[in-house]
């Protein structure tokens, strides 16, 4: 039953977003984890392709709705609606999707760093939990720089790796708790990186509603980085 809510949970995020299916990757590391523990190749085997099984019937039963939509809009149960097109396989844009300051993932939301460093601390408590981590954030690295619309159209960040968050704040948890002296220094700077990410919706949100004059786009270095501290100053200067 673990392996089935494992392939209806993998089955739901991959409705939301058929990215998110890569979460079922938690699933295959997870028997392969397990099934080291069997003491012959036959009994591994039968256990793996037993286990995997059911996460993917149970997966492609909930996910049936979409397959059923797609077919009756494209003809096909599987298909990318926005087109062939939509997808640039072998030129993924992997430094801008996320340093770009045109809403890169690491340039918008710094904290995504902190979590990324986490990871060694994270390995030193579970392995398992961290190869998973890692190998499902690079996988929507490549996925998201892929598409032809990396920057992901108008949205606030890099809305695209909204997925990823829970185990970046996996990795931030952890990095904290395994810094020993340096933790205070750590909370200290990830709360910091919080508040900085606030102001900036903030600055953006001013834009979205239309104060022009107090806030402009931040799609260039200064925009992104100075502008979000100007931008209280500015909003209480224009009220007095």
């Amino acid at each position: 039953w673990r392996y089935v809510w494992l392939g209806v949970i993998g089955g739901v995020l991959t409705l939301v977003r058929w990215q998110d299916g890569l979460a079922l990757t938690v699933a295959a590391f997870d028997v392969a984890v397990q099934g080291r523990l069997l003491p012959t190749w036959r009994k591994r085997i039968a256990f793996a392709s037993s286990r995997l099984a059911l996460v993917a019937l149970s997966g492609l039963a909930v996910f049936t709705p979409q397959m059923i939509a797609w077919y009756v809009l494209y003809g096909r149960p599987f298909t990318i609606p926005q087109g062939s097109d939509f997808m640039r396989w072998s030129a993924p844009a992997i430094g801008p999707v996320l340093l770009s300051p045109l809403r890169g993932l690491i340039s918008w939301t710094p904290l995504a760093a902190a979590g990324l460093l986490g990871l060694p601390w994270m390995w030193r408590r579970s392995r398992r939990l961290a190869v998973t981590a890692a190998f499902f954030f690079l996988s929507s690295v490549y996925v998201n720089a892929a598409v032809v619309d990396w920057w992901a159209g108008e949205a606030f960040g890099a809305r695209r790796f909204l997925s990823c968050f829970p185990m970046m704040a996996l990795g931030a948890t952890a990095l904290i708790a395994g810094s020993g002296r340096a933790r205070g220094v750590l909370r200290i700077a990830v709360a910091a990186l919080v508040c900085a990410n606030l102001l900036l919706l903030f600055h953006y949100e001013l834009f979205m509603l239309g104060y022009r004059s107090l806030a402009a786009y931040p799609d260039d270095w200064s925009t992104l980085w100075l502008d979000r501290f100007l931008t209280p100053v500015r909003l209480l200067a224009s009220l007095f």
